[in-house]
């Protein structure tokens, strides 16, 4: 494949015309001439393929350069962001001394806190226990009050029940004294009975016994009256009878 000299493009800058006009002129055959002819277009060919191969080359380099200038604007964009990243994490590390000093800070209050809420609460506890001392005390007295209310309660319950029994007899001796009251009071009856019944026989007694006395000469005849004798003995008999079961009776009530 042979191209001819004007086709050829001078992408290198090289004088063809010159070295041709330099070379000597030299009587040759036209196979001579062909040959050389043909061998300056082999080594223009050759010269052209070296032309091509260097156009990549410059092509690859331009474009390894693009990729270079890539790379370094990606650098530098990393670069710019390891910066900023940078700094970000200056600003965050502020932050997080910022952060920690208020921790700090929070800290200490809250152990202030703690402190204070320590005293607070030892205070109470030593009032709770001093309440729970007089609690105890009071219960204590409490106990021993209600121990010692048991006790006046059981004395009064046995009082009450001594005053009752006490009570009891007391009604009792009264019925009892009642009972012998009537009792007298019966006799006693039946005696003014009986000497209502006498003072009324009186009289007739006495005239019997002042005709007796009257009529003297009549006795050794007559002998006495023994009516009026029987009646006589008979009311001796009673009243002696009456004053004994009287003061047997209340022998016997007041036993």
């Amino acid at each position: 494949m042979s191209k001819g000299l004007g086709h050829v493009p001078n992408r290198l800058g090289l004088n063809y015309g010159n070295k041709a006009s330099r070379v000597k002129k030299s009587p040759s055959s036209p196979i001579k001439m062909q040959d050389k002819t043909k061998d300056l277009e082999r080594r223009l060919e050759e010269q052209y393929n070296q032309n091509e191969k260097m156009q990549d080359k410059t092509k690859e380099l331009q474009r390894r350069l693009e990729e270079q200038y890539n790379q370094n604007g990606k650098i530098q964009d990393k670069i710019k962001g390891l910066e900023r990243r940078s700094e970000e994490q200056y600003d965050e590390n502020e932050k997080m001394q910022d952060r920690m000093k208020d921790l700090e800070r929070c800290l200490e209050e809250q152990n202030d806190r703690n402190e204070t809420i320590q005293k607070t609460r030892d205070q109470k506890f030593q009032y709770y226990n001093g309440q729970i001392e007089k609690l105890n005390e009071s219960v204590q007295k409490l106990t021993n009050w209600t121990s010692q209310l048991k006790d006046c309660i059981a004395e009064d319950i046995q009082r009450q029940y001594r005053e009752r029994e006490a009570q009891n007899k007391m009604q009792d001796v009264q019925h009892a004294m009642q009972k012998i009251l009537a009792t007298i009071m019966e006799q006693q009856h039946k005696h003014i009975s009986d000497m209502i019944e006498f003072q009324t026989q009186l009289p007739d007694m006495i005239r019997g016994e002042l005709s007796i006395q009257q009529a003297p000469s009549l006795e050794p005849l007559l002998g006495k009256d023994p009516d009026v004798d029987a009646k006589s003995t008979q009311y001796e008999q009673d009243d002696a009878k009456y004053s004994k079961k009287t003061k047997t009776k209340t022998k016997a009530t007041m036993e």
